[in-house]
C-alpha cells in the first residue's frame, strides 16, 4: 500500500493492474449451465430456513457449483461469489423483463412483435415460478411460488455485498 508522497515501483504496479483485470462476460452457455446447476440444487438454495446448518449447506452447494463450473470452463475461473452474483443478476433481469412485458400489455400498447423473453430469463422464470400480480389501479408486482421463493438473505441488495471481507474474494476451491 502506498501513502501520499510515496512512489510505487513499476513491477508492483504491473502486478496490481494484472490482479484487477476484469473477467470476460458470461456467455449464454455459461449462464444456462449455471441455471441448470441452480435447478439441480434448488431444494437447498431456495430453502426459507435460516439456521446455521442450512446456511452452511448453501455455502457448500455454491462451492460445489463453482467447482463444477470451473472444471467445465477452466479458461476463466470464477469464484462462488461470482456465480452467486451472476445468479442474482439473472433473477433481477428476468423480473425486469417480466414487469416490462406486463406493463406493455396492461397499457394497451400495440407492438408489431410480442415481447419475447431471453432464453436465460425464461429459464429463471420457470425455475422460480415467478408471476406478475397486479391489483386493479395498482402497479404490477412480482410474486414467487411459496415453495420456490428464497430466503431474504439470498436476495439482499448489493449494498451488503460492498462490505465483503477478503475471504469472500477467494476462489471456491
Amino acid at each position: 500500500m502506498t501513502y501520499a508522497g510515496e512512489r510505487r515501483s513499476g513491477d508492483s504496479l504491473d502486478v496490481l493492474l494484472a490482479a484487477n483485470k476484469r473477467k470476460p462476460n458470461f456467455t449464454e452457455g455459461e449462464s444456462l449451465f449455471l441455471i441448470s446447476q441452480f435447478e439441480r440444487n434448488s431444494g437447498v438454495l431456495t430453502s426459507k430456513v435460516n439456521d446455521a446448518s442450512t446456511n452452511k449447506q448453501k455455502v457448500e452447494v455454491w462451492k460445489r457449483i463453482c467447482s463444477d463450473y470451473n472444471n467445465r470452463n477452466p479458461i476463466v475461473l470464477r469464484t462462488a461469489n461470482d456465480l452467486k452474483r451472476k445468479w442474482k443478476n439473472m433473477v433481477r433481469s428476468a423480473k425486469r423483463e417480466l414487469l416490462e412485458s406486463s406493463a406493455h400489455s396492461e397499457s394497451g400498447e400495440q407492438s408489431f412483435a410480442p415481447r419475447r423473453f431471453s432464453l436465460v430469463s425464461r429459464r429463471v422464470i420457470e425455475i422460480l415460478q415467478i408471476t406478475v400480480a397486479a391489483s386493479p389501479g395498482e402497479p404490477a408486482g412480482i410474486n414467487f411460488d411459496d415453495c420456490n421463493a428464497d430466503d431474504s438473505n439470498f436476495f439482499e441488495e448489493e449494498g451488503a455485498e460492498k462490505g465483503k471481507s477478503m475471504e469472500s474474494k477467494k476462489s471456491c476451491m
